[in-house]
This record gives C-alpha cells, sequence and structure tokens, in this order.
C-alpha cells in the first residue's frame, strides 16, 4: 500500500482507481478543495464535503466507486485532493515573536483566518507576519503582513510585489470588537483583493509584477517587532494558488570549519598548553570536539551563575565574571535552533591542527596572556563540573519565543496529538533527561544530565543520545 502524504508544502494530492494507492492528510494541513474524475479534471464530480467527513470518521481516502459513486463510467477515475497549509485549530491569543512555521509561498495564493478583536493598542500590533526574515528591510520581508492600525481594529493588510515593497490593501472599516471575523487575502492575477466573510472589502490592481514564489519563509502570529494585537486569531489557513517554490532539501546545513587559510597560532607555550586543556574539556562526548560540541558549551558557559565577588581572584572559579569570560564565538559550532544541526554531519570530530587558534585565537590577542590562561582555567572547571551535574538548570520556560528547533517540535507533536499543548506549562532543561537514577546519598529518584546516552529499555535500540531537552 502506498501512501502519499504532503508535510512541507500545499500542494494537490491523487490516487488512482484500481490501485492499492491512499492519501493521508496531516493534521497540519487542510482540505481546500477535492475531485474525482478524469486525469485532467476536466470532467467528474466535486467530492469535497464527501472526502472532509470520510477524514472526519477516520476513513482512509481511496479512489473508489464504493466512495465517490461513478460519474464516468467505464473510465479510469483519478481522486484529486487540493491542500493547504494550517495552523491555530482552535483560537489563540496572540503573542510577540511566535513562530507558527516556515514554508514555500507562492506567487499567487489564499490566506483566511479567523480574528477577534478583544482590544485596542496605542500604535501598530501585528497579526500575522510572513517574512524572509526582517520586519520591512527588502522585497520578501511582508508577503503578506497584517495589523492593526493604532487605537482601532482597522486591518493594515501589507503585501510586497516587484518594484513596491510594502504595497497593500487597507479596508476602510473597522473590525467588531468581540466579534469573530473570516478575514480572506487573495493575489491572483492583477488583484490583491481582502475579504470579510464572502464580501470584499479591499482591493490593489497593480499586483501584475507579483513576487516569485519563495523558499524559508517565517510565519509569525504576531512578529517580533510590534506588539501582538489584543486579538484571538485561528484557523489560520495558506493555499497556493501558483506553484510554490521548491521546498529546500534536508541534508545538514554548513557547519563551521576552520578555514585552510587559518593563521598560525601566536601564543606562547604556557597559553597554549592551557588552550589545549580547554579544547579537551569542552570535548563532551569524548569522541573528538564535534561542531555542535561547541555550541553546546557556549550554551552551557553563557547560562552560568554570576561570580558574587567583584574582584575574584581564584583561577579555579567555575562562575561567571563579565563578558570577557567568554572566549569563542557560538556561531563557529553548529546552531542549535536548527533540527538539522542535530544529524550526524554535526557530531563528527573537527579535524583540524588549528582549532584551538581558531576558536580562542581571537580572545587571547584581546586579553592579556595572564588574563586568557585565568578565564580558559574558569571555563574548564565550569565544564568539568557541568559534566558532573546531577541536577537540572532551566533556559527557557514557557517557550516566550520558539526557535526553530522548538517549532519543529511542537509542530511535530500538533501533527500527531493534535491541540494538546499547554505553551505555558512547556520549558527546557539546558542538562536533564528522561531517565530515572537513584541518588547515592539520599536513596531517592532523580532525572540524570542530559550530556550522556539515556537508557531506556533493555536491548540494543534501548539507548538513544538526547540532543535538547
Amino acid at each position: 500500500k502506498r501512501s502519499i502524504v504532503t508535510t512541507t508544502h500545499a500542494r494537490t494530492l491523487r490516487a488512482s482507481e484500481h490501485t492499492d494507492e491512499t492519501i493521508a492528510v496531516p493534521s497540519s494541513v487542510f482540505v481546500r478543495s477535492a475531485f474525482y474524475g478524469d486525469s485532467e479534471r476536466k470532467q467528474g464530480a466535486d467530492v469535497t464535503q464527501k472526502v472532509k467527513a470520510l477524514l472526519d470518521g477516520g476513513t482512509a481516502l481511496r479512489a473508489t466507486n464504493n466512495l465517490f459513486g461513478d460519474p464516468l463510467p467505464g473510465l479510469r477515475k483519478v481522486l484529486f485532493v487540493d491542500v493547504g497549509l494550517a495552523w491555530l485549530s482552535s483560537k489563540q491569543e496572540l503573542e510577540r515573536g511566535m513562530l507558527l512555521d516556515t514554508i514555500s509561498t507562492a506567487d499567487e495564493f489564499e490566506l483566511s483566518f479567523d480574528i477577534e478583536p478583544t482590544g485596542k493598542r496605542d500604535g501598530w500590533s501585528n497579526i500575522l507576519h510572513f517574512t524572509e526574515g526582517e520586519n520591512i528591510s527588502k522585497e520578501g520581508d511582508r508577503i503578506p503582513g497584517i495589523w492593526f492600525h493604532g487605537k482601532s481594529t482597522r486591518l493594515h493588510v501589507r503585501m510586497d510585489r516587484t518594484g513596491g515593497k510594502n504595497d497593500g490593501c487597507d479596508p476602510g472599516e473597522e473590525l467588531p470588537m468581540g466579534t469573530k471575523t473570516n478575514v480572506r487575502l487573495l493575489v491572483q492575477g492583477q488583484e490583491f483583493k481582502v475579504f470579510f466573510g464572502d464580501r470584499q472589502v479591499g482591493c490593489n490592481s497593480n499586483f501584475g509584477a507579483k513576487l516569485p514564489a519563495r523558499p524559508n519563509v517565517k510565519v509569525f502570529a504576531s512578529d517580533p517587532w510590534h506588539e501582538p494585537a489584543a486579538a484571538s486569531v485561528g484557523n489560520v489557513c495558506y493555499f497556493p494558488l501558483g506553484p510554490s517554490a521548491p521546498s529546500p532539501s534536508l541534508p545538514a546545513v554548513p557547519l563551521p570549519m576552520p578555514p585552510a587559510t587559518c593563521s598560525s597560532p601566536r601564543w606562547d607555550e604556557d597559553s597554549g598548553s592551557v588552550a589545549a586543556r580547554l579544547i579537551e574539556a569542552m570535548n563532551l562526548s569524548g569522541k573528538g570536539l564535534s561542531s555542535r560540541e561547541i555550541a553546546d558549551c557556549a550554551q552551557i558557559l553563557a547560562t552560568r551563575e554570576a561570580c558574587r565577588y567583584r574582584t575574584c581572584t581564584e583561577k579555579n572559579c567555575r562562575y561567571r565574571h563579565g563578558e570577557d569570560d567568554i572566549l569563542f564565538d557560538a556561531e563557529k559550532g553548529a546552531p542549535r535552533s536548527c533540527p538539522h544541526s542535530f544529524a550526524s554531519a554535526a557530531l563528527q570530530p573537527i579535524q583540524s591542527p588549528l582549532l584551538a587558534w581558531w576558536l580562542l585565537g581571537d580572545a587571547f590577542e584581546r586579553l592579556e596572556p595572564q588574563a586568557f590562561r585565568v578565564t580558559c582555567s574558569r571555563q574548564i572547571a565550569a565544564l568539568e563540573h557541568f559534566s558532573t551535574r546531577q541536577g537540572a538548570r532551566i533556559v527557557a520556560k514557557g517557550l516566550p519565543a520558539p526557535d526553530e528547533l522548538q517549532s519543529f517540535a511542537l509542530k511535530r507533536v500538533q501533527e500527531i496529538w493534535g491541540d494538546v499543548i499547554d505553551r505555558s506549562s512547556c520549558q527546557e532543561y539546558l542538562d536533564r533527561s528522561s531517565e530515572k537514577i537513584v541518588s547515592k546519598i539520599t536513596g531517592s529518584e532523580y532525572s540524570a544530565p542530559s550530556l550522556r546516552p539515556v537508557k531506556a529499555w533493555d536491548g540494543p535500540q534501548g539507548t538513544v543520545d538526547i540532543a535538547r531537552i
């Protein structure tokens, strides 16, 4: 049996009659329309409501007359199911910087959502924002973006086009307070239209030169650059009417490596020796320092408690001592926020004789040699202490602005189990796993550090590596 499933972008799913093909529709998408008929989709029947009813009842979708009747007797038929991306199946208050997804867009599309205003802000307040990365720096940063005007519930709807950054169409009327309204945006042909329900409330006819489809577009509700609108939003649906941009490939992201042109070390023997010891302490796995371990160590060191003594002279003090205490840039490691960084390539040891100088050389030249050696010793003490920790350290409580990896995890859970996540109760631990061990001192159970393998059950597949908790 072959299942045809969409997971990364909206599209049309197909299954042919007289085969074992089935169509699986993930919960992360919505069915916009469905058709059962000839392969060119010219003759047949609209089966949209039937398909939705079958999905609600848990029936597998197949191209068969038993489900849809026979609109074309004697002809082999095809079932077409048009699906779009969907978020927030139940209404939710907007949160600043809440990333819903990263998607591929289309040059022509339909975007709809339900919104219920609950108040007014003094300035611009954001509702939804599709962007390649910034607020308004370039074409592609508002594709589209939707705000409330200050002290109003009137929509400010922006949509970039070729040669027209921040163009758009603002309806003249306000949305009713405390009442749900379905808002729909349509980019098609020469026009960009706005609808409240089935009623058109705005149109811009300057969209003949539309922006081409874009990959890696972030979807915020609301964005990190504005106050969130005082409103609840739900049933956000995006459906491309033109071809979507190709989905990005899934190999691991390019990992930072010492360049071949990296200069030779210029430190003295003692500084070089303590730098080598720090590299050894950063090798938490014991298999050779990897790109991901660099990023993990940067997180460990950055989240230490500050030293209580303003003029601490202890060279092995494991606490943080101001800005000069960070000797290497976290960006020289695999980004911890990207799912691809947890692939096997990010765990491969970095094979370079210039690794220590590439990582720590800038700090050595910024600090005096004595200060550099003391700081190295303190970081060694901190990392060695971390390796022996048996407690937990919360680094993100409530996930106020989920990064890409957290958003990926939230989305996957929702795809499988639906709306079961209480965001306010979510938290990320820097060093806690799900394994239970018994304290040698008190005899009580607790969770072990997360940077070692966790044994969940017996057998060769019972031990797993933990990346982030």
